[in-house]
């Protein structure tokens, strides 16, 4: 198990990975950093929980993913 992290060393160390990540499925710049705020804010919120059965990396990544899947819909939602 890899040593945890604090929220400040997450953006230092994935942030960029981050956005990129967002960036390349949403196509906008703005949405992407919000998006990926809104991630760390929740993995900050759920940190207490986060039990290392993966690395920090995968499990912020897996946030953002969900977050990019929450925004998809929400788009969706919008147009109908």
């Amino acid at each position: 198990m890899s040593e945890s992290l604090n929220s400040e060393e997450w953006v230092d160390r994935y942030g960029d990975m981050l956005y990129r990540f967002a960036l390349v499925r949403v196509k906008d710049q703005d949405v992407a950093e919000e998006l990926v705020q809104t991630a760390l804010m929740a993995a900050l919120q759920s940190q207490k929980s986060f039990e290392g059965r993966s690395t920090e990396k995968s499990w912020l990544f897996g946030i953002l993913k969900h977050k990019i899947l929450d925004h998809f819909r929400k788009v969706k939602q919008q147009r109908t």
